[in-house]
C-alpha cells in the first residue's frame, strides 16, 4: 500500500507562482509513491532541466542527493547561486539531447523533469 510521506509544502515559495507550487508538491509526491512502489532505495535524483532549482531544493529538503542539469547558461548560474547553501545539491551546465548525456554521475539514481515553460521549442 502507498503511503503519502510528504504532503508537500502547501506554501508560497519564492519566486514560485501558485502553479509551480502545486507542480513541486504534485511532482514530490509522485516521486515518493513511485520510489515507495517500486522499493527504490537510492536517493540521489538527476533533475534534468532544472532551470534556477526550485524543484532541486525542494528535493533537498526532502533528503535527495540532487545534481541539477541546466543548459541554459543564465538558469544555471541562477541555480547554483541559489542552491550554494545546499551541498547535495550539485549543478552542472549542460544541453541534454538524448539519454546519454545523462551520464554524469556513476552511481544508480533516478531522474526527473518537470516542464512549465510557455517559449519552448524544439530543436
Amino acid at each position: 500500500m502507498l503511503t503519502q510521506k510528504s504532503k508537500g509544502t502547501k506554501r508560497p515559495r519564492d519566486g514560485c507562482t501558485p502553479q509551480k507550487n502545486h507542480e513541486l508538491d504534485a511532482l514530490i509526491i509522485f516521486l515518493e509513491q513511485m520510489t515507495e512502489l517500486h522499493q527504490i532505495t537510492t536517493k540521489t535524483v538527476i533533475d534534468v532541466g532544472a532551470g534556477v532549482g526550485h524543484l532541486s531544493w525542494e528535493l533537498a529538503k526532502e533528503g535527495y542527493s540532487v545534481v541539477a542539469i541546466e543548459g541554459n547558461e543564465r538558469n544555471a548560474r541562477k541555480c547554483a547561486d541559489i542552491t550554494a547553501a545546499r551541498p547535495e545539491i550539485q549543478c552542472v551546465t549542460k544541453y541534454i539531447h538524448d539519454e546519454t548525456d545523462l551520464n554524469v554521475i556513476q552511481e544508480p539514481c533516478i531522474s526527473v523533469s518537470i516542464r512549465t515553460s510557455y517559449f519552448y521549442k524544439p530543436i
